[in-house]
């Protein structure tokens, strides 16, 4: 598939709950379209470690901080991209700071996290596509456990199912206003299997021809 068949999406969030295979899904199709790809710089972040031990007192500064990275990360990329001849694919989406702090902060704190939000929002560009990889927390669990980082090994389960509720509650709420794609890869391996990975490539097509929103289940 050649990347102009993607003209219209030259700019591609993928989405997903901690450990889902964000980066591994962009990492195949920076290859298959020789695509730009923004990786979140989630290990910069100094509160990290402290939040998942302590979530009440950590968890403002931990999510005022992705906010103000996030944000100068999209908006230095935007400016060094053409996307007249290029596709940039980042593996989080500025929304993910609403998302996540919604579940994170109490009313208060949100109400103020949310109002500095909309400040920056407006001066980013929408995603062409909203990509959400739907993975099961088993799943997620073996991902996590899999590559070792130290300040995840005490996620609860609760929180991951937690985090999944609120991304498809904010697809259903803007799913007239982003165009998105719900992809479920509990059971498929996208990165050693082609198979599995041209099945993505054709919901994401589907998408650009036809602007539908489909679940790719189980195989």
């Amino acid at each position: 598939m050649h990347p102009l068949q993607f003209m219209k999406h030259r700019f591609i969030n993928i989405e997903g709950n901690i450990g889902a295979g964000k980066t591994s899904l962009c990492d195949r199709l920076s290859a298959h379209f020789d695509a730009k790809i923004l990786k979140e710089r989630f290990d910069e972040n100094p509160f990290l470690t402290d939040f998942y031990t302590d979530i009440q007192r950590y968890g403002f500064a931990t999510e005022v901080f992705f906010l103000n990275q996030r944000y100068h990360q999209l908006h230095n990329e935007f400016a060094n991209t053409n996307f007249d001849t290029q596709i940039l694919l980042t593996d989080f989406s500025f929304y993910k700071s609403l998302i996540f702090a919604q579940k994170t902060l109490n009313t208060k704190e949100f109400k103020l996290f949310k109002e500095l939000f909309e400040i920056v929002n407006h001066k980013l560009p929408k995603p062409d596509i909203f990509v959400y990889l739907r993975t099961s927390i088993d799943r997620i669990l073996q991902n996590i456990a899999r590559r070792g980082r130290l300040y995840e090994k005490n996620i609860s389960v609760e929180y991951l199912q937690s985090i999944d509720d609120s991304y498809m509650e904010f697809i259903k709420m803007n799913q007239n206003d982003l165009r998105c794609v719900i992809i479920d890869t509990s059971h498929i391996d996208f990165v050693h299997n082609d198979d599995h990975f041209a099945q993505i490539l054709t919901l994401m097509q589907a998408n650009y021809e036809h602007g539908v929103t489909e679940i790719l289940l189980q195989v």
